[in-house]
């Protein structure tokens, strides 16, 4: 690549072939030449000028890794006329490629096939991610033998720079039969503990029931699991009181008033208290389950057992509060009943809502109660039944609450009102009642369809434990799961919403 031009003579012009030896590059000036000087650009950055007293041959050496031009700049005549040009590009390149594992031990069962390449990925400085140039050396692997062995990764630049790096690959005994039972043996253990929780909060709540129409008995010593209630409930309210010290979590806490009038709480940020003390216990938790397992806690299983604590109590609390909404929904018939029979009777307003609080039972009762207690404590009537109708968000009760406004504040026939009121919500139970009935098998082979796939998951994992294995393994599996997961709640988001008939 010598080239002479005007009588000055560079023996290598360009070298723009990246490559990770030195580069030597001899230059020589025409012989007119009274002196010249010479500047090395590396990465497009000029360095300082080197002037060179005569017009003697020069060596020049490029040995770090970088992109370079040579200026050269010939003095004649006593520096009166100069000439100035630059060199071609030369490429030095001296850094070795990296390999990042995706995991610190690949885990694998005795015979199960592994593609070695998902773990893997390499990047170079000059040739960018050259994952698909990684050589993997499995000579030393059997997948058969049980324990500890090493696959070597090989991956080499442009420039010829390489890197080796070694994975180890952890292979264990497998046994279906016996991962079948581990797998019904934790399913079986989970059912019980459910099954033990539901038995004891339905007998606190017949105790409550008949604790009003029996003796209290000597008082026996409470148990493991009651005191632990007792203390965490005990943490609750000093809890709440050091959160609503602030201002945004304040905020945060009133979209849960409504779950605090509905259940009695003492105030909205004790709900919030709850879903921090969650969220701490989900922490917790998932910190002794790793610990067991001899693995360190990563940052992401951090953060998804700190959020799904967080949220859990919203989702318990929304199915309690749907629950409650349609107690009263069923039993506000019996209420306007009631009312309509003390306004024949020549009563008020606030007696008859004093009546119903004492005739009925269960969350309508309650709901009248409150009313009642507002009504005491001096709240007017228009802003009594607005809480009450913000409280349920039913079509039912704002039309209650509405009409029963209108009607103090203008006058007319009440009871006359009250029965039209009960005869349209007796006709919308009835035509309920038979849609439930016509719907009802489209209804069970709807929840069989959704919960199909979530069968067919656990079955064949019963089968073969690692089938989805793949999904967690590598970000494409990772994104492939979370797009499978979104189809599936639009498919169920969908098929409720065809099945939805409002009355």
């Amino acid at each position: 690549m010598d080239f002479i031009d005007d009588g000055y003579y560079i023996n290598i012009s360009s070298h723009e072939k990246i490559t990770k030896d030195d580069i030597v590059i001899d230059y020589q000036p025409e012989e007119s030449a009274v002196k010249f000087s010479y500047t090395v650009i590396k990465d497009g950055i000029k360095s300082e000028p080197v002037l060179i007293e005569s017009n003697s041959i020069i060596r020049i050496v490029l040995r770090e890794t970088g992109q370079y031009k040579i200026e050269f700049t010939n003095y004649y005549d006593g520096e009166i006329t100069t000439k100035t040009f630059e060199t071609g590009m030369y490429n030095v390149d001296k850094k070795a490629p990296i390999i990042e594992f995706s995991k610190e031990e690949i885990k694998v069962r005795e015979g199960e096939d592994v593609d070695f390449y998902e773990y893997v990925v390499a990047r170079d400085n000059a040739d960018g991610d050259i994952s698909n140039s990684v050589e993997i050396d499995t000579s030393n692997i059997d997948l058969n033998a049980v324990g500890k062995q090493n696959v070597t990764y090989k991956v080499t630049d442009t420039a010829g720079n390489t890197t080796v790096r070694t994975l180890t690959v952890n292979v264990t005994e497998y046994n279906n039969v016996q991962w079948a039972l581990k797998q019904f043996t934790i399913i079986g253990i989970i059912i019980v503990v459910v099954a033990v929780i539901l038995s004891y909060y339905r007998s606190i709540n017949l105790e409550r029931r008949i604790s009003n129409y029996s003796i209290n008995p000597k008082k026996k010593k409470s148990t493991l699991f009651e005191r632990f209630i007792k203390v965490t409930t005990g943490l609750i309210e000093p809890f709440a009181d050091l959160l609503a010290r602030s201002t945004i979590l304040e905020r945060y806490s009133e979209r849960f008033e409504r779950y605090q009038v509905a259940f009695h709480e003492k105030s909205a940020m004790m709900i919030v208290a709850k879903k921090f003390i969650t969220s701490i216990i989900f922490f917790v938790i998932s910190l002794v389950v790793i610990t067991l397992k001899l693995e360190m806690m990563s940052l992401i299983e951090m953060l998804l057992s700190l959020l799904i604590g967080f949220y859990i109590v919203d989702f318990v609390y929304l199915f309690k509060y749907h629950f409650y909404r349609k107690n009263v929904e069923n039993d506000l018939l019996q209420a306007i009943i009631i009312m309509k029979n003390a306004f024949k009777s020549g009563n008020s307003l606030t007696q008859t809502i004093e009546i119903v609080s004492e005739e009925l039972d269960g969350d309508i009762a309650l709901e009248f109660k409150r009313m009642n207690f507002e009504l005491a404590m001096g709240l007017s009537l228009e802003e009594v039944f607005d809480r009450f109708s913000e409280r349920l968000d039913l079509p039912e009760v704002s039309y209650l609450a509405a009409s029963l406004v209108i009607l103090n504040q203008t006058g007319g026939n009440i009871v006359k009102v009250f029965s039209s009121i009960e005869k349209t919500l007796m006709n919308k139970k009835k035509i309920r009642l038979e849609l439930k009935a016509l719907t009802g098998g489209a209804k069970m082979v709807t929840s069989i369809l959704i919960v199909l796939p979530i069968i067919f998951m656990v079955i064949v994992s019963l089968i073969s434990p690692n089938f989805f294995a793949p999904f967690f393994d590598s970000g494409l599996g990772l994104l492939l799961f979370m797009l499978i997961v979104v189809i599936y709640l639009l498919y169920i988001s969908l098929v409720r919403k065809i099945m939805r008939v409002k009355v």
